[in-house]
């Protein structure tokens, strides 16, 4: 075959040319931007809804994402990772105003990261029932090799959702302490779904309204970058129907639970409450 030829034999170079070249303009726009580029953290913990709040925020013209990076923000140098990472997945030429991620595990965000005036943190909770219930019957293995009608599993489950709504708090202490935040439960994201769209638009100083319709990104079926396994997220957009599932939580296990969510949910609506009567909006990028 001819080097001249214009056959499919010649395409996959061509593609590549093109792909080197966009990478590199790609990486020119990020560095170019690096120093004012804003981000968006969701910080909840797993089955609190975090995926439909993605799915939503990143359908906005403003913000990109891929779901969940699974990135380890140890300073604002990692910042940087998550703006390549979700523009090279989403194949853009330039970085939106805003790069989101979402962080449901402890020990993720570093204090600095918390307090970065480029970084806009949204806090978002559920309470215990659906979401032991949920996180047992979608991920059992995550807390091991048990059945996940035991409670062995379930002990796990609570460790986990108990730890985190601790740290939760934790992390809102930090940010409050020097910016506003936003907090809502899944419960309120559905039932007071106009409020807290509100709240997040003004909270992110959103031009474009957010909408209970969303898009699915490309990232979208990929184990670990959200709720792979809910059909309710492909009618792309916000149901209320109740999930059934297949476990249930021994009803002496729920009120420490149920206490416990409450005085986190109470913490975290007077930390938002407080932060915002001293508004330090993010400077545009």
């Amino acid at each position: 075959m001819g080097t001249g030829s214009a056959t499919a034999g010649t395409r996959p170079a061509e593609g590549w040319l093109h792909r080197v070249c966009r990478n590199s303009l790609l990486e020119f726009q990020i560095r170019r931007k690096a120093h004012a580029q804003q981000f968006v953290l969701l910080l909840g913990h797993m089955r609190c809804g975090s995926t439909v709040a993605t799915n939503v925020l990143c359908s906005n013209p403003e913000v990109a994402g891929i779901g969940e990076a699974h990135i380890k923000y140890k300073s604002e140098r990692d910042l940087l990772l998550l703006t390549r990472f979700v523009c090279r997945a989403l194949e853009r030429s330039a970085p939106p105003r805003y790069i989101m991620d979402k962080c449901l595990h402890p020990g993720l965000v570093a204090e600095a990261v918390l307090k970065s005036p480029r970084v806009a943190c949204v806090f978002m909770a559920r309470e215990p029932a659906s979401t032991l219930r949920s996180m047992i019957n979608v991920f059992p293995d995550w807390f091991g090799k048990a059945p996940r009608h035991s409670p062995q599993v379930l002990d796990l489950a609570v460790e986990y959702y108990s730890r985190r709504l601790e740290e939760l708090v934790a992390h809102a202490e930090i940010v409050a302490a020097s910016k506003p935040l936003v907090y809502f439960s899944y419960e309120e994201f559905l039932s007071s779904t106009a409020a807290v769209f509100a709240s997040i638009q003004k909270h992110l100083g959103l031009q474009a309204p957010l909408t209970e319709e969303y898009q699915l990104g490309p990232l979208a079926d990929q184990f670990g970058r959200g709720d792979v396994f809910g059909t309710r997220l492909k009618s792309q957009r916000i149901t209320r129907e109740e999930a059934k599932y297949e476990v249930s939580v021994p009803a002496d296990r729920l009120p420490p639970l149920q206490a416990l969510f409450q005085r986190c949910d109470a913490a975290l609506r007077d930390l938002a409450r407080r932060s915002s009567l001293r508004p330090q909006p993010l400077q545009p990028g």
